[in-house]
C-alpha cells in the first residue's frame, strides 16, 4: 500500500487527533469517517445522554403505537 501527503488546516488536524483513538493512525479515522453506513461509528457522534434520551423517545413511540389486527 502507498502513501500520499495531504494538507489540512490546523483546525481539522486537531479535531482529528481529538476524535481518533491513541492507537489509531490518522488515516483509521479519516477512513472510520468516510464509512458512514457503520452503525458502531454512531458513538463517535452523538453522547452517551443523547444516545439515551434518544432511545428513550423510541421507545415512547414504540408504546404508544397500537398494533392493529387484520384478521377477515
Amino acid at each position: 500500500m502507498g502513501f500520499k501527503n495531504i494538507s489540512i488546516s490546523e483546525e481539522v488536524y486537531a479535531r482529528l487527533k481529538k476524535r481518533k483513538d491513541a492507537h489509531e493512525s490518522f488515516s483509521d479515522e479519516i477512513s472510520r469517517l468516510l464509512r458512514q453506513e457503520k452503525v458502531s461509528d454512531l458513538g463517535r457522534i452523538i453522547t452517551d445522554e443523547e444516545a439515551r434520551e434518544w432511545q428513550a423517545g423510541v421507545q415512547k413511540v414504540r408504546e404508544s403505537v397500537k398494533v392493529r389486527s387484520w384478521s377477515s
